[in-house]
């Protein structure tokens, strides 16, 4: 069982906004420690990324790796087991969800839905 969240498939405006966001001296380095609580509370943060900088960024930005990223989706998986029946799920679920919830909270700041006239059918 996959419990998570996140914004899967950006849309072109939402890039734009996550990248300026990752760039920026003030909110940048908060999305880094927000990353680095998330993987030690045992979120796994995957999704689609570029192999290279992204158009207009250094190759040295010291936030390169969030900067490549094109969607951002992250989550914990519970191993199998009878416990799949029953509340547990339920308990894991909301768990994974609260952990996550200052990443899903800079996501929702600086990123939002699209304002493109046809969003992406996925994510946000």
């Amino acid at each position: 069982f996959y419990a998570g969240t996140g914004y899967y498939r950006m849309a072109t405006d939402q890039l734009e906004r996550f990248r300026d966001a990752v760039a920026s001296e003030s909110s940048g380095p908060v999305l880094v420690t927000i990353v680095q609580k998330a993987r030690e509370s045992d979120l796994v943060i995957e999704g689609a990324s570029l192999k290279s900088a992204p158009r207009g960024y250094p190759k040295d930005h010291p936030r390169i790796e969030l900067l490549r990223i094109k969607e951002m989706i992250y989550g914990a998986t519970m191993p199998p087991g009878d416990h799949l029946h029953d509340r547990r799920v339920f308990d894991f679920a909301m768990a994974t969800w609260r952990t996550a919830q200052p990443l899903t909270s800079w996501l929702d700041k600086h990123v939002g839905s699209s304002n493109l006239d046809e969003p992406s059918k996925f994510g946000r």
